[in-house]
């Protein structure tokens, strides 16, 4: 169940019921070499309505993010890489047309806006920040959904080292894991991600959420 917030005093929440999907849970999450290209995974405008809009969210602003920086002396906080792509917890492979992305440089289904490890902040209607509890297996455009074991950092200027968890088989289960970093940058949160953590091939990607998304 999805409840977006406008982001004001007393705000009403606004609730979407979603249908419950079947995923395959027993397909080899190794790719195939057959496994069409990133040109071929954009899903069509009528689809992609399916999935609501976040809570109203900032843009990226240069001057922002100069200000938070000097502010809270974190430069992640002004110099990061966006992650957009269809990474919502919402998103089903339904949607995506059944098709994978990994968050790997080395993966023939590499992630469109993944650019290697670094700092990264979720924008756009993928969300703006992850999931604090594991997403359904085959969510965000992958098979192997990641989240944080872990709550975020709740002052301005605070960051920490924590967990970062792939969701695969078992609802809840923490098949593979990698370190993180996450810096609370005022008004919106940056995350320190290294290559997922699956085998060369596989499926593994960091899953998103509006943030007052339940």
């Amino acid at each position: 169940r999805f409840v977006d917030y406008e982001i004001l005093p007393d705000a009403t929440p606004t609730y979407y019921d979603y249908p419950d999907y079947e995923f395959d849970t027993t397909t080899p999450i190794i790719a195939d070499t057959t496994s069409p290209t990133i040109a071929d995974t954009r899903i069509s405008e009528s689809e992609e309505d399916l999935i609501p809009p976040c809570e109203p969210q900032l843009e990226r602003n240069t001057t922002q993010d100069a200000e938070a920086a000097r502010r809270y002396n974190r430069p992640e906080c002004q110099f990061y890489s966006l992650l957009y792509y269809k990474r919502n917890v919402q998103y089903p492979e339904r949607v995506t047309g059944g098709k994978t992305f990994a968050d790997r440089l080395d993966s023939p289904l590499q992630s469109p806006d993944w650019n290697g490890p670094g700092w990264y902040r979720f924008i756009g209607n993928s969300g703006s920040v992850m999931p604090e509890k594991p997403p359904p297996i085959g969510h965000c455009g992958t098979r192997a959904t990641g989240w944080v074991d872990d709550h975020r950092p709740e002052t301005p200027g605070d960051s920490k080292r924590t967990i970062a968890c792939f969701n695969w088989r078992t609802r809840g289960n923490c098949t593979w894991s990698t370190q993180i970093g996450i810096t609370n940058c005022g008004l919106w949160f940056v995350y320190d991600l290294p290559n997922d953590p699956g085998p060369s091939g596989s499926y593994l990607r960091y899953c998103a959420r509006c943030r007052y998304q339940k």
